[in-house]
Parts: structure tokens; sequence; C-alpha cells
């Protein structure tokens, strides 16, 4: 195995964590605005639902709006807001750094030979399910 091999691995597996840390962080966010809006109140201990039911009314683009919903309609103090928009820019920081690493990715991908010659014709347009397999091909 040679270093750029190694390479292609170690920036594969940082995309994926790199992403596995901001789905995890962005969902507490939304757990919190969700049960703000729902009149959850945090300690309550919610029962496990095999289907979430709430996953379309929070999605990224509803959430900033319902954010500030509650933030007008008093439902949260300016201070939590302030504080959910920090997390939040630093969400979309985070999708940055992970876009940078799966552009390298794909510049990484589309110069390996096994992409090429194999690879590509499985899939061509979808970069995302050849990243996954990187790290088992070397």
């Amino acid at each position: 195995m040679n270093s750029i091999e190694i390479l292609g691995r170690i920036i594969t597996n940082a995309y994926y964590d790199f992403q596995q840390v901001r789905i995890a962080s962005m969902n507490r966010v939304r757990d919190i605005i969700r049960k703000r809006a729902e009149g959850i109140e945090f300690n309550e201990v919610e029962e496990k639902k095999e289907k979430k039911t709430f996953s379309k009314k929070y999605t990224d683009k509803e959430l900033l709006a319902k954010l500030n919903k509650l933030l007008n309609e008093g439902g949260m103090c300016s201070e939590e807001h302030n504080y959910i928009m920090k997390c939040w820019e630093i969400m979309k920081d985070s999708k940055k750094l992970e876009k940078k690493h799966k552009d390298i990715m794909e510049d990484y991908i589309s110069d390996n030979p096994i992409y090429n010659e194999f690879l590509r014709l499985l899939n061509p347009l979808n970069y995302r399910y050849i990243y996954s397999y990187i790290p088992f091909l070397f």
C-alpha cells in the first residue's frame, strides 16, 4: 500500500467522522427546538417511537423559521435563541469542512484506477457510495 492509498483511506474516514459529528450535533439542536415547540419538558422521558413522525416538521429548512417563531411568540428567551444560533453557525461551518473533505475524495477517486476501470461503470454520478468502498479497497 502506498502513501496515496493510505491518504485516500484517511480522508474518507475523516469525511465520515465529520459527518457523524455534524449530524449528531444538529440532531441535538433540532431536539431542543422540537421540545420547545411542542411544550415537552427537557427532563421528561419520551416514549421510543418506531417511526419518528416529527422528522418532516423539523427539517433543516424548517428549523430556523420554527426557532424564530418560538422567539417571537415567547416560547424561548433571547439568550437561548442566541446560543442555538451560535450552534447553528458551527453546524454550517462543519458542513463546509465536510464539503472540503468530499472535494478531496472526489479528486482522489477520479485519479484512482479502480474507480476509472470499474466503479465508475457501476455508479457514474454518485460518489457517495463509492466513498464507502475506499477504506476496504486497499
